[in-house]
């Protein structure tokens, strides 16, 4: 017989001796047999090969489904960064069909260019196993029409029996509303701290010209009365006792007004922070309070007035003061410690008291207004402050804000 000829294959069906129904592969060969052409016919069962292999099919067609349905970009990249399968959704998001994309290198084509060389260089060190493998990466992707959207990325490398990396199987969720979202909700929260903070130095400034309206006006009025009642004291005959004692009383009452006046004075804003400095300020705050409640204070101060910037004062003062109201409100302390110290180029404030401690939950509460204003104000400071307390064993407030330069 020559090269020239051939074999012959089909598939058929055949039926089995107990009636079943059974796939065949027949195969046609021409032979010589007693030097006459003859066909051998070769006759195998391929019934569990062609079972196997539609299931395969099925697998494979439920894993295109899963693909094509999935809510989210599924991308393979081969070891080169050549998109070698992308679903519907990806192709959605890029604005391309997946034949257009498909092939191409996706570094070059799919990243904005003044990302493109440094995400080639971490893709390649990945792959050859040089740096850590990240399993989440967020980057900007570059579509039809060059817009821009951010993905949020879930990676995991594919590997062949070896064990050898040959490509990047990639879920993408286009994050980019909810990141604009998010800014645009840090936005506003930033400014409404700016207007929180702004609205509270428009207060300060009142209660300054207050207080200073009080202890001009009314603290010279009730001190000249005070004066006058004096002298009329002084020219009264000695039988006038019930003038006397009514003017005694007026004496007593005036001098209770004028030290109600300089109480309230000091509380809307005290004149010491602006005569003698802060430091002078919270000696005499601190002294003031262990004489009105039954908490004793330990004060260390180990900064001088000059750390302080003038614009920060008011604040720092405010911080201390809402802390021991805090004390002597809530948390039932007997001893509160308050520490100013230097630490590189920051000062540090802490206040810590033995009482019941600070709940957690209080830290995330919206209505914890006392604990938001502290917040506030220590943003004011361009510092920050942290809370921590355990249950019975107290409260540590600590305040850090860059030192005057």
């Amino acid at each position: 017989m020559s090269g020239a000829d051939k074999h012959y294959t089909i598939d058929d069906k055949f039926i089995t001796l107990k009636g079943n129904v059974i796939d065949v592969e027949v195969t046609a060969v021409p032979i010589l047999f007693d030097n006459k052409r003859a066909i051998q016919v070769i006759v195998r069962d391929v019934t569990e090969r062609k079972r196997a292999a539609q299931q395969i099919l099925k697998e494979r067609n439920r894993a295109e489904q899963y693909l094509e349905s999935a809510q989210v970009m599924m991308l393979f990249l081969n070891e080169k960064g050549i998109v070698k399968m992308i679903n519907r959704k990806g192709s959605e998001i890029l604005g391309y069909s997946k034949q257009y994309i498909i092939g191409e290198n996706w570094f070059e084509k799919f990243i904005p260019k003044e990302d493109t060389a440094k995400m080639k260089e971490i893709f390649a060190s990945a792959i050859k196993g040089e740096i850590d493998f990240v399993q989440y990466y967020e980057n900007p992707v570059l579509c039809r029409y060059n817009k821009v959207r951010i993905i949020g990325w879930h990676n995991n490398f594919v590997k062949d029996s070896s064990g050898e990396i040959y490509g990047v199987l990639s879920s993408g969720e286009d994050i980019t509303e909810s990141i604009r979202l998010k800014n645009e909700l840090q936005k506003s929260n930033e400014e409404l701290t700016r207007l929180s903070i702004h609205m509270r130095d428009i207060r300060e400034k009142e209660r300054l010209s207050l207080a200073r309206e009080l202890h001009d006006d009314l603290g010279q009025a009730l001190t000249a009365i005070k004066m006058d009642l004096m002298f009329s004291m002084s020219s009264l005959r000695e039988e006038d006792e019930l003038l006397k004692k009514k003017l005694n009383s007026a004496m007593d009452l005036t001098a209770h007004s004028i030290k109600t006046t300089q109480q309230i004075t000091s509380e809307l804003r005290p004149s010491m922070i602006d005569d003698l400095g802060l430091i002078p300020a919270v000696e005499w705050y601190t002294s003031q309070f262990m004489e009105r409640s039954s908490i004793k204070i330990n004060l260390d101060i180990d900064v001088e007035e000059s750390a302080f910037k003038n614009d920060f004062k008011i604040n720092i003062y405010r911080i201390l003061q809402e802390c021991l109201t805090n004390a002597a409100r809530h948390s039932k302390a007997s001893r509160v410690s308050i520490k100013f110290k230097k630490q590189n180029n920051n000062v540090i404030l802490t206040i810590n008291d033995n009482g019941i401690g600070l709940e957690s939950s209080k830290l995330t509460d919206p209505n914890s207004f006392g604990l938001i204003g502290l917040k506030e104000r220590a943003y004011s400071l361009n510092g920050k402050i942290s809370f921590k307390g355990k249950k019975n064993k107290g409260t540590l407030v600590e305040v850090v804000f860059p030192l005057n330069k």
